[in-house]
């Protein structure tokens, strides 16, 4: 029974094996990215052949298999992706590409990623994206997972507003002292018209009695709403 024997190191050893016996032979357990000095010889019942000239063979990785995302958690402006990696393919994942349409388009992520979770930045405040991730390794990027829908939020702002001092009807007008985080204009109000009234920033005493005092900010497409301040004052006459 003719069969085929083969040598990766230009003819130095070899292995036989009977069950070779047709083309093509199927070489495995090689190292993907080493190249190989590969010559062939037949084998017959009166022994081996001459062997083949040396052909340079070197293998190369499968392409990384498709991910899973398990999860995907929008921030302020960025998104945490975490995920379960497909098959690397025989060659080690040396980055992820990301996209935000749904796998129309892809981009690098920078730094490189090599595992879950990815944190992609640079996103819009409270917008809506469709999130699919693929894997790259030596032989390029490998097929991607299905899309996973994820709304990023807006950054959160902290309104400080001081508790003003109580006042008489008498006393000259006091300054207020606030801020918040987001260092947007605050929106400041005086209730109870009759007791008090904001006069060029100040509080300015108006009646014996209570006075309500609003530090408010609304936002913008960046922040969310600050979550407004009330202070009451004491009016004495």
């Amino acid at each position: 029974t003719k069969y085929y024997g083969y040598s990766l190191d230009g003819g130095v050893t070899w292995t036989d094996n009977s069950k070779n016996t047709k083309s093509p032979l199927a070489l495995t357990g090689l190292t993907n990215g080493v190249t190989y000095g590969i010559k062939l010889r037949a084998w017959n019942a009166t022994g081996a052949g001459a062997s083949s000239t040396v052909v340079a063979g070197t293998p190369v990785a499968a392409k990384p298999s498709a991910p899973k995302i398990t999860a995907a958690v929008g921030g302020a402006g960025q998104a945490t992706i975490a995920f379960t990696p497909g098959a690397d393919g025989g060659a080690a994942i040396t980055n992820y590409e990301v996209s935000t349409d749904g796998g129309k388009t892809f981009v690098a992520m920078s730094p490189t990623v090599t595992t879950s979770p990815i944190v992609v930045t640079g996103l819009g405040y409270a917008v809506k994206y469709n999130i699919a991730i693929r894997a790259v390794n030596s032989s390029g990027s490998g097929a991607a997972s299905a899309a996973k829908a994820v709304t990023t939020t807006k950054v959160p702002q902290t309104i400080s507003f001081t508790q003003p001092a109580s006042m008489s009807v008498r006393s000259a007008d006091q300054v207020l002292t606030y801020s918040t985080t987001s260092g947007l204009t605050l929106t400041v109000t005086a209730a109870a018209a009759k007791v008090c009234t904001l006069v060029g920033g100040k509080l300015h005493a108006v009646s014996a009695g209570s006075c309500t005092v609003t530090v408010a900010q609304p936002g913008n497409t960046m922040y969310a709403a600050g979550t407004s301040i009330v202070r009451k004052v004491t009016i004495s006459n």
